[in-house]
């Protein structure tokens, strides 16, 4: 789902900046469409899975590099109890065990690897369904930008997309680091039992 999902996304999105653009289609490809409809929805869930895929291997790389410049890591934010809401009560416990320093901020290094050292030593499938909604909210969020550039170039440049685009964008981007920070909260929660 984490795949085909934003898949469809992007291809349902190109295809509609495309049908918004050519306002008639003739008759002769209804009729083929009739024809070959089954295959034709053979080929659109293998396309999406293919476009999600190299969604999903683009979204992974991104990612990455995003935390290697600097973007603070969820279990940067955990460890350092950015929110209030994510915050783990017994901090001080939790760095004792992980071995991190109590006072001082933690990086992202230090957190890859605290996050690393909690997740082996944890049971960490009942959390799972955590981690495959951040991905899948990272991937929408990825295909939503990738998508909405593609549209921009097919439908042209206007307030009201750039502005629906923006919201849809600013709500995928929570729900993506939302979940990041619950399932690593979680981890940590459970590597302190």
């Amino acid at each position: 789902m984490k795949i085909l999902i934003p898949g469809f996304y992007i291809l349902c999105s190109v295809g509609m900046g495309y049908f918004c653009t050519h306002y008639q289609i003739d008759k002769n490809m209804y009729e083929i469409i009739s024809k070959i409809s089954a295959i034709l929805i053979v080929l659109i869930i293998f396309g999406a899975f293919i476009v999600g895929y190299i969604n999903e291997i683009i979204c992974g790389g991104i990612e990455y590099i995003l935390y290697c410049f600097g973007l603070p890591r969820p279990s940067r934010l955990v460890l350092n109890n950015s929110f209030k809401r994510f915050s783990i009560v017994e901090n001080l416990d939790l760095r004792q065990k992980l071995q991190l320093p109590e006072l001082e901020t933690i990086d992202n290094i230090k957190a890859a690897k605290g996050l690393a050292q909690a997740k082996q030593a944890t049971e960490i499938d009942k959390y799972q369904e955590f981690y495959y909604q951040s991905v899948l909210a990272r991937n929408l969020f990825f295909g939503h930008i990738f998508s909405s550039v593609l549209l921009t170039i097919v439908i042209g440049w206007s307030w009201i997309l750039f502005l629906s685009i923006l919201i849809i964008a600013a709500l995928l981007c929570w729900q993506w680091w939302k979940m990041n920070l619950v399932y690593v909260k979680k981890i940590f929660v459970e590597y302190l039992k």
